[in-house]
């Protein structure tokens, strides 16, 4: 395995011959929709190595636009995998994303344990403390909701519960202890996993709390450090190496390294300039970023000591725009974390069309753990 950054000069059939590899299979390697490069384009160079040394637990979410091909390509790969996915509604209840049953036999019969997602995210997909608040209010309602996730994890045919809640309030931070247990002795009674994502202690007053009780209460835990700048956020890093790092070690004192999967992210943000208090950046797949900077001629920065690229571009109406997203770079930099920490694998979220040179460079450093 090889990553070459692109220089000025550079065209993909030079490369092609440089390297001995097909056109099309580089375009393949890396997502490219055309021969167009840009400098300081990160691209994954596949060799022939010897196998992987290391194995992981590879696990993520698969969303309602994963294509049949792709689904079968993942589940392949998969440990933990979340085909379904409910949602808390207003009245305390839960509202079910539509995915079929036959999910969950696919992912059953490829090897991938599959969970039901519970989220606490509004209709505009952001999360919601008021939405967790009532349902967590008082134990009634918990008990509540315990038996509607025992129902939809039945109803689904899942082999668990993966619960990741956000933004929740600081006086919720009982409560929201409280339902860890009840879902963990629930699932784990009726011989289901239980799995529990935590958010970076920075961005959540719950979360040296939830993470010690999660710790002890969950099967897998999932660190969501993969956000640093979210859409409401001025431009800057996704996912910068530092924060991460720090990220990990402080969960760590809570939280067994063998339960923790680390979040890679397929998304990045755009932000249209100059940025002003209350605008929104719009989401961009990583594969979708590499490839606009290259159709707009954008030359890729990359600030080396906290590894992540970025680029920036004009629209048609000539208004500027910055696109920060993860490379392979990048994301080389987070696996790095997984084997300084000994972390036990990876958590993908939004990877449902993927990012095809960081699928080649995880599958060139590890083997995958299958439990089924």
């Amino acid at each position: 395995m090889e990553i070459y950054i692109c220089r000025r000069g550079d065209n993909l059939r030079s490369l092609s011959r440089r390297f001995n590899i097909p056109a099309d299979k580089l375009m393949e390697a890396n997502g490219l929709e055309s021969e167009r490069l840009a400098v300081g384009l990160s691209l994954f160079i596949p060799t022939e190595g010897k196998s992987p040394e290391r194995e992981i637990e590879l696990c993520g979410e698969l969303g309602n636009d994963t294509t049949a091909v792709r689904r079968k390509e993942l589940l392949n790969k998969l440990c933990f995998v979340v085909p379904h996915c409910a949602h808390l509604s207003p009245d305390g209840g839960i509202t079910m994303e539509g995915s079929p049953r036959s999910y969950t036999d696919e992912a059953l019969n490829l090897g991938a344990i599959p969970l039901l997602g519970l989220y606490n995210l509004c209709p505009r997909n952001s999360y919601s403390g008021e939405l967790a608040h009532f349902a967590l209010k008082d134990m009634q309602s918990q008990e509540k909701l315990c038996q509607l996730l025992i129902s939809a994890i039945s109803e689904s045919g899942s082999k668990g519960l993966y619960l990741e809640f956000c933004c929740l309030f600081p006086f919720d931070t009982e409560n929201y202890c409280c339902f860890i247990e009840k879902c963990s002795a629930l699932c784990h009674r009726k011989g289901l996993y239980f799995v529990c994502a935590l958010v970076p202690p920075e961005f959540d007053p719950l979360s040296s709390e939830a993470a010690e009780c999660a710790g002890k209460c969950a099967d897998r835990l999932t660190l969501l450090a993969y956000d640093y700048s979210g859409i409401m956020n001025p431009p800057g890093a996704i996912a910068p190496l530092s924060r991460v790092r720090k990220t990990v070690e402080t969960v760590l004192n809570n939280v067994s390294s063998k339960k923790l999967l680390l979040c890679i992210s397929g998304t990045g943000l755009d932000w249209s300039l100059p940025w002003r208090y209350g605008s929104e950046a719009s989401p961009i797949s990583n594969t979708r970023a590499q490839n606009l900077s290259a159709a707009m001629g954008s030359e890729v920065k990359f600030m080396p000591h906290e590894f992540f690229p970025s680029f920036s571009y004009l629209d048609l109406a000539r208004t500027k725009h910055r696109v920060c997203y993860e490379d392979i770079r990048s994301i080389k930099a987070k696996l790095s974390l997984c084997e300084e920490y000994g972390l036990s694998g990876l958590w993908l979220k939004r990877w449902g069309r993927g990012f095809s040179p960081a699928e080649g460079l995880i599958e060139s450093l590890y083997s995958f753990k299958k439990y089924i």
